[in-house]
């Protein structure tokens, strides 16, 4: 049996539905841990591995060597995406409570909603958020930091996530990550192509990121971003040149095509009328 938890954060910030197979748990829908409803629903490949794999290098590049048991949990299409240890001195009174504390403050960009337990011991319990029965996140708690200096309590050990492209729609989009599709319609790993909104601590969320490979590309309608250097301007309607080339992607009602020297891409709307979005010099990143 899987224990589905709610948690219920506030502004719903980061908040998200979860998979689309039964018994999936939407973002109204959720209820507060407290409650805690559960569901007999069963995952299609249960994770029978181990749930602790000890951490010797969190700083390693791959995720499955930095995140141990939690990475293993996965069931990615593709390489994980993000992972690592947990902070353990964030100790709380039970599994869920310790979870919750996690994605109320986690700087990762994770769903925040729609977990459930997918597999208890005595002192650790491996929360998963599923997308049609397969595991997209992993978090695992623990409460074996009893006795090595840190308050007693349960506290996140560690976590992994699958690229935020085979979340479902809702939860990718809740996370202000926009994904979008290939020719086929299928959802494109965001180690591939993104964009999103800019950071509000920095006020840069008038503009928009977008980043096509190793590229990154800026729709900055109000000049929050002035002070960068870009290789063309931001234009809100414009000609699509003629030698601009289709990507093949879309999202929503814009396909993205890309100058021909890659000073620019352009998005297209269905009347052919074109947004350009200049190539930037030298990244741009607010801390």
């Amino acid at each position: 049996m899987k224990l589905w938890v709610g948690l219920a954060i506030a502004a719903c910030v980061g908040a998200s539905g979860c998979g689309n197979g039964a018994g999936a748990v939407v973002a109204q829908d959720v209820a507060p841990v407290a409650s805690q409803p559960t569901s007999s629903s069963s995952p299609v490949s249960p994770y029978n591995g181990p749930l602790h794999i000890a951490i010797t290098r969190p700083d390693d590049p791959d995720v499955a060597v930095r995140a141990g048991a939690a990475a293993a949990a996965l069931e990615c299409s593709a390489k994980p995406h993000l992972g690592g240890p947990g902070e353990t001195h964030e100790a709380a009174a039970n599994p869920q409570a310790a979870l919750q504390k996690f994605l109320s403050t986690s700087p990762y960009s994770v769903p925040r909603s729609g977990y459930l337990v997918e597999r208890e011991e005595p002192q650790r319990v491996l929360f998963s958020h599923d997308v049609d029965g397969r595991t997209k996140v992993a978090v695992i708690v623990s409460d074996v930091v009893r006795g090595q200096g840190f308050e007693p309590g349960w506290s996140v050990e560690s976590l992994a996530l699958c690229d935020p492209a085979e979340l479902s729609a809702a939860a990718s989009d809740n996370l202000g990550i926009d994904v979008w599709t290939d020719r086929k319609g299928e959802r494109v790993a965001t180690t591939v192509l993104s964009s999103r909104r800019g950071a509000a601590h920095c006020e840069w969320q008038s503009a928009t990121f977008l980043y096509l490979h190793d590229e990154q590309f800026v729709a900055d309608p109000q000049g929050v971003l002035s002070g960068s250097s870009f290789k063309a301007t931001y234009a809100a309607r414009t000609a699509l040149p003629p030698d601009a080339k289709d990507t093949g992607y879309t999202r929503a009602v814009s396909a993205l095509w890309v100058a021909a020297d890659r000073s620019a891409v352009y998005l297209v709307a269905a009347d052919g009328s074109a947004q350009r979005w200049p190539a930037v010099r030298e990244k741009i990143g607010c801390d």
